[in-house]
């Protein structure tokens, strides 16, 4: 199976680069301003779910170079929100006592999609042949990141969408 992907020059082909770039700055000054009005927890949920959203969906269907610069820019938007988001929703879901210590743990765990994803990709479009299969697998694993979240939010406080 051949994966139809855009052909376009070297100048051309960095350009998602630079729109994921440029939208991560206004999503992570954005997100602020939800997180003021819908609860720091649920706009974390959110844009965990638009990004894992945009990558089954809008990178899926990318055969063309435009809707790789709509993913580029909705991901850019959506996934930054980690960095902004993490220490607040910390400190909603476990108090501040031990936030920093907190914070590196969830960073260091990390590491192991870090360093298992480019593998698992590459053993997926190995069996596959299609870079399909592990655009959905990478974002089937956002959304289960997000349900996980959505799992310790709901414990924390058993109303959906609850500000506190």
């Amino acid at each position: 199976m051949v994966d139809k992907r855009p052909h376009c020059s070297a100048q051309a082909s960095v350009a998602p680069t630079s729109v994921m770039n440029f939208a991560s700055a206004f999503g992570r000054a954005l997100i602020g301003l939800l997180a003021d009005r819908i609860g720091v927890s649920n706009a974390f949920f959110v844009s965990l779910m638009i990004s894992a959203l945009a990558q089954l969906v809008l990178w899926n269907l990318a055969e063309v170079y435009v809707m790789t610069m709509v993913f580029s820019a909705v991901v850019g938007a959506s996934s930054g929100n980690f960095v902004s988001l993490l220490a607040p929703v910390i400190a909603e879901m476990f108090g501040t006592q031990k936030l920093a210590t907190l914070s590196g743990l969830l960073i260091l765990f990390n590491l192991v999609g870090n360093f298992s994803g480019p593998p698992l990709a590459c053993a997926i479009l190995s069996a596959t042949g299609s870079w399909h299969a592990t655009i959905s697998f990478s974002g089937g694993v956002r959304i289960l990141g997000a349900a996980f979240f959505l799992y310790a939010q709901l414990k924390k406080e058993p109303r959906i969408l609850a500000v506190y």
